[in-house]
């Protein structure tokens, strides 16, 4: 069939509903849309009228009739757009695109239907003269049964266009700034949790990109269409969201074996993404309901896990929640809860960008992938139900001072430029100076190295400067208090060959060692400092 054909066959349809629809007006009184009210914007959804029509060469395209008036002495101009309405994402089959109003008939003549591609591809402006009746007849492509239809006034619909814009544009920048953030952090670092989050934060930017429309003319959309295409980028996220939360709080600490389930599981719902890409029924809804199942059980799960202790589940946490609270919120408007409500998926973006600011926060900072310590943790806490005082890291820096004490080390921090020291409470006891924290100019401690000693220490780290992340080590003395004191210094410069910026390491006092060798004592005795 050719376009003309086609036009000349729906030219025919509209003259036969226009005529069955004047009939029915003379026979009944008319429940007309009033064209002239004050509402920026009317939904014509409940009124409008399917009419059994179908079309073999127009599968998708559905045909709906309304009364519309102006009682108003001026003319009035309305601007049709179509709407998704609520549940289209959930029918048996995916639709392959967005319902679009194609074509719109008067029955007045002197009624103007026009197109008006600058509010949008698929949008009619109608001008109803002051004090005229007439009933249009719309066609639609990819129409649900109870099709929503939105009358705006132009002002109204340029402002929202306007504000969607600016909001999309925001919500959009907030979650690219998250993806940046994560795979800087994942290609810098090397963090395997920020890789993770990385392809989380980019599947969740792809399917608000979807949501909002931006991808619906790309090839992307062309084989599923935009529900499919949102059921994809959600099945990714999900499997990258899996990985995300197994590193952070490792699922073997609760389940021997879950690491070959983990991957398993990963790998269906990659699996289902793709059918529903594939246009397969059902596997859409399958996708939607696995994301809301599995968003409450990872907040749950990240809640729990912190609670008894694990400090990058608690950092992690508050972002699940906001997701949990998201996924619900949208599956509750799919459902139709909110009516046409044109604020609802611009909201959920913008919680859906700060939960995605706090993903990208927690992803740069280091944490440990520790099955014994989080198994430690859950059997310490198995039998109370309060949250835990300390985490593994408190844990493990206690650990780890502790460890540093019994050695005698402290850790020291050379400013090459500069010639600062900042020195750890360890290394400013080893140098003679109150056992805390402390940052000296080079004239300070530089006084307390042995003279004889200065010479040959100083040149040693010029000549490592050159040697960038080459270990070295040194044994000079240290004059203070009266007192002489050995110390080994071990360490490294950071920085590039041409310009090295700092030394760092650490300083043990090996004073007993060295009057050990003095008197030949076998090393290995017990030393009493």
């Amino acid at each position: 069939m050719t376009v003309a054909h086609r036009n000349l066959m729906f030219a025919a349809l509209a003259l036969l509903l226009v005529c069955g629809t004047t009939h029915a007006q003379q026979a009944a009184p008319s429940r007309a849309i009033e064209f002239g009210a004050p509402q920026p914007v009317i939904d014509l959804g409940p009124t409008l009228a399917r009419e059994r029509l179908s079309e073999p060469g127009d599968p998708r395209g559905s045909w709906f009739s309304i009364d519309v008036q102006n009682t108003q002495p001026a003319p009035v101009t309305r601007v049709l757009t179509a709407f998704s309405p609520a549940g289209i994402a959930l029918e048996f089959e995916q639709f392959p695109a967005r319902p679009a109003i194609t074509q719109v008939i008067p029955s007045d003549p002197m009624t103007i239907v026009e197109s008006a591609p600058a509010f949008g591809a698929n949008a009619f402006r109608v001008l109803l003269p002051p004090h005229r009746n007439a009933t249009l007849t719309l066609h639609l492509e990819n129409a649900a049964s109870r099709q929503p239809v939105l009358a705006w006034t132009e002002p109204a619909l340029i402002a929202n266009n306007r504000q969607t814009s600016i909001l999309d544009g925001l919500i959009w920048g907030l979650l690219t700034a998250g993806v940046i953030v994560s795979s800087a952090s994942a290609a810098i670092l090397s963090r395997m949790l920020a890789g993770w989050s990385g392809l989380f934060l980019f599947s969740v930017l792809m399917a608000d990109l979807t949501t909002s429309g931006f991808l619906d003319f790309t090839a992307l959309a062309r084989l599923g269409g935009p529900y499919a295409l949102f059921a994809l980028w959600t099945a990714l996220a999900i499997a990258a969201a899996i990985r995300v939360i197994d590193y952070v709080a490792p699922f073997e600490a609760f389940w021997r074996g879950a690491a070959r389930w983990r991957d398993r599981v990963a790998l269906a719902v990659t699996g289902v993404g793709l059918a529903a890409y594939a246009g397969a029924p059902l596997a859409g809804v399958l996708v939607r309901l696995i994301a809301l199942c599995g968003a409450a059980a990872a907040a749950g799960y990240l809640s729990h896990c912190g609670r008894i202790g694990v400090a990058a589940a608690r950092r992690l946490a508050p972002a699940a929640t906001v997701f949990a609270l998201v996924t619900a919120a949208a599956g509750f408007n799919t459902l139709g809860f909110f009516g046409v409500n044109l604020t609802a998926s611009a909201a959920l973006s913008g919680f859906a960008a700060a939960g995605a600011l706090l993903v990208a926060v927690a992803s740069t900072i280091p944490a440990e992938h520790s099955i014994g310590r989080l198994r430690d943790l859950r059997e310490a806490h198995r039998q109370d139900d309060l949250q835990a005082t300390t985490t593994d890291e408190a844990i493990q820096r206690e650990w780890e001072s502790a460890a540093m004490a019994a050695s005698q080390q402290g850790v020291f921090d050379l400013d090459l430029e500069s010639g600062s020291l900042s020195l750890s409470s360890q290394a400013a006891s080893v140098l003679g100076f109150r056992p805390a924290p402390i940052e000296l100019k080079a004239e300070v401690w530089t006084e307390r190295i042995a003279p004889e000693d200065w010479d040959f220490l100083r040149e040693t780290i010029i000549a490592y400067r050159s040697r960038v992340k080459t270990p070295f080590r040194i044994e000079f003395r240290i004059l203070a208090g009266g007192r002489q004191t050995w110390c080994e210094l071990r360490a490294i410069v950071t920085g590039k060959i041409d310009s090295a910026e700092h030394c760092l390491g650490l300083i043990a006092d090996i004073t007993a060692q060295k009057s050990a060798e003095a008197a030949r004592k076998p090393l290995a005795a017990a030393i009493t400092v």
